[in-house]
């Protein structure tokens, strides 16, 4: 499946940077062990897409759920998400998502 994702870097001691990736993207089932495979694929998939200039400190994955934006990941990079707007895309990774048995 395609996934967009936003990759940003976040200012946090002045001269200090964390690179951060946010893929829009829902886990299917919605359970943590979906979540975290999710969230490994896309980052290793976006990583490996740009190896020489692409490397995440921070990732997390975000997505509407009644209503409301959840983000699962990362605890800086929720953190952040919540109080600041959400980035908008400016990439997108194939990735496989397994399906329950």
């Amino acid at each position: 499946m395609r996934v967009e994702f936003a990759h940003f870097r976040v200012n946090v001691h002045g001269e200090s940077y964390i690179k951060c990736a946010v893929f829009f993207s829902k886990a299917n089932p919605n359970d943590d062990i979906f979540r975290d495979a999710l969230l490994v694929r896309c980052t290793i998939a976006a990583e490996l897409a740009q190896p020489d200039t692409r490397r995440f400190d921070a990732a997390a994955l975000a997505y509407e759920e009644n209503g409301q934006m959840v983000f699962w990941g990362h605890e800086f990079l929720m953190k952040y998400l919540k109080k600041n707007p959400l980035p908008k895309p400016n990439g997108w990774v194939e990735v496989y998502q397994n399906q329950p048995s």
